[in-house]
């Protein structure tokens, strides 16, 4: 019984082994074929999380809500861009959204408030 358990294993392992060498060679022929490194989903998702602050992350959720013309969570991410990222570039993205929005819903007088903001905003990082 335990030589028999012994057996599977080891036919199992090296089964196992003869498929993942395959695979390793089917993608290392395609790279040599088209000359492109072969790209995983998961270095898709780590090359776009690292290439996004937390605050993009966040305004991209609020574009994603006011498409979907959810006006109160996307002013929500906007707000909280706003609130805790004040020190970055991407507050005036988050002004400038909330204002396109406001005039979405066609709400001029904090639409206009918003711009101001934006520009004033924008005026930090030009310096």
């Amino acid at each position: 019984m335990l030589r028999q358990k012994i057996k599977l294993f080891v036919i199992f392992s090296i089964l196992s082994s003869t498929a993942f060498s395959a695979v390793n060679e089917d993608t290392k022929l395609l790279e040599e074929l088209t000359g492109k490194k072969h790209v995983t989903k998961q270095d898709i998702l780590a090359k776009r999380s690292a290439a996004q602050s937390p605050a993009q992350l966040i305004l991209r959720q609020a574009r994603e809500a006011s498409i979907q013309r959810q006006y109160r969570q996307a002013l929500e991410h906007y707000d909280r861009v706003i609130r805790h990222y004040a020190n970055t570039q991407e507050v005036v993205q988050a002004y400038k959204g909330k204002a396109d929005l406001y005039t979405e819903m066609g709400l001029e007088s904090p639409a206009q408030l918003n711009r101001q903001l934006a520009d004033k905003a924008g005026q930090k990082f030009i310096k």
